[in-house]
């Protein structure tokens, strides 16, 4: 089989070369005449982008009329996902026109022996800048938490799309199921482990479970990203918003998890404030005619949300000890190292029941 990877020159004019003029016009304006050709220039080995896990090649489509007059040329990306979320969420969003995200052209599902959706989007070149990205980030991540503000595509209500890859277990089910089932699994891991005590913050939060997963989960639900950084972004200059990409660990879920991430990475990566950030994305929202409250509200629930993420954490590593595991790949977005013996992997218990506590 082949993989996306090893694509060669020939391939991708084959898929485009099927799209009838008429498509082409709305893309490159043209007046057609007999003997238009469609030219399009490939280099397999010039990704898009660095780091992405998918296929993502810059193209360069030129239409050449029947003397050569008058060529119009223009860059496209042409991103392969063997992720069928992504191609859907593309699909349902193509004609909602939110400005952050790629303007889909075209798309061609389950072309490649491989099962790959291959989409023809928009070129966007990238440009980073310390200084104002961050902002732009936190800016155009509210945009987008705005845009789908219960209004939520109804090609992405259905249930597979209420849980994460990226962020898993932080749905509203797995969160409570997490806060019933750790004293459980702290008793049960006491027979055999020396543990420290559940603190009262932990056991209060346990306790009164119910009113601390309704202070999040009653918010409006919105598509949200789950892994918007700077790798995912695209300032594109002047401009207050930037553009999101890499929508394949995309879910319907509240704001808070997809914020405390993004947060999280630019204090660590570029020494951002929270506070600031906070205030930008406040803003954000309220230029699109929403709003979680003032600055602090949303540092408050901020401050939940990542209190029940760590009790998830906590839960699943508990039940790897419980297990006689030291490793769970499914586990590698919560964060949980590899250990290297039982003994670790229960000092690493202990020193998050303290923290938590």
């Amino acid at each position: 089989m082949q993989a996306p990877w090893d694509l060669t020159p020939n391939h991708v004019p084959k898929w485009i070369e099927e799209l009838p003029l008429s498509s082409w016009q709305e893309l490159i304006p043209f007046e057609p005449e007999p003997q238009t050709v469609v030219q399009v220039s490939f280099d397999p080995s010039s990704r898009w982008r660095t780091g992405g896990t998918m296929p993502e090649y810059k193209i360069k489509v030129t239409i050449c009329l029947s003397d050569n007059r008058s060529a119009s040329t223009r860059q496209f990306v042409l991103k392969g996902s063997s992720n069928p979320k992504e191609a859907l969420f593309y699909s349902a969003t193509k004609s909602l026109g939110c400005p952050v995200l790629p303007r889909l052209r075209h798309i061609w599902l389950e072309c490649m022996a491989d099962n790959y959706n291959w989409m023809l989007m928009d070129y966007y070149p990238y440009h980073q800048d310390p200084s104002t990205s961050p902002l732009k980030m936190v800016s155009s991540m509210a945009c987008y938490h705005a845009w789908f503000w219960d209004n939520v595509p109804d090609e992405l209500a259905a249930s597979h799309w209420q849980e994460s890859e990226v962020l898993p277990f932080t749905g509203s089910s797995n969160a409570l199921s997490s806060l019933k089932n750790i004293t459980v699994l702290y008793e049960e891991l006491c027979r055999e482990w020396q543990l420290p005590p559940l603190g009262n913050h932990l056991k209060a939060a346990v306790s009164d479970r119910d009113s601390l997963l309704h202070d999040l989960y009653s918010y409006p639900k919105t598509v949200i990203h789950c892994d918007l950084h700077d790798g995912n972004f695209i300032d594109v200059g002047k401009e207050q918003l930037g553009i999101v990409i890499d929508w394949s660990g995309a879910c319907v879920s509240v704001p808070f998890f997809d914020l405390m991430r993004t947060v999280d990475f630019l204090r660590t990566y570029y020494g951002c404030d929270a506070e600031t950030l906070y205030s930008v994305y406040q803003l954000g929202l309220k230029s699109h005619g929403r709003s979680l409250g003032e600055v602090g509200e949303i540092a408050m629930l901020i401050s939940k949300a990542r209190f029940i993420f760590e009790v998830i954490r906590l839960t699943a590593g508990m039940k790897l000890l419980a297990r006689k595991q030291t490793y769970d790949a499914q586990l590698w977005q919560l964060r949980i190292p590899a250990w290297a013996s039982l003994d670790e992997l229960n000092l690493w218990v202990c020193g998050e029941i303290e923290n938590l506590s």
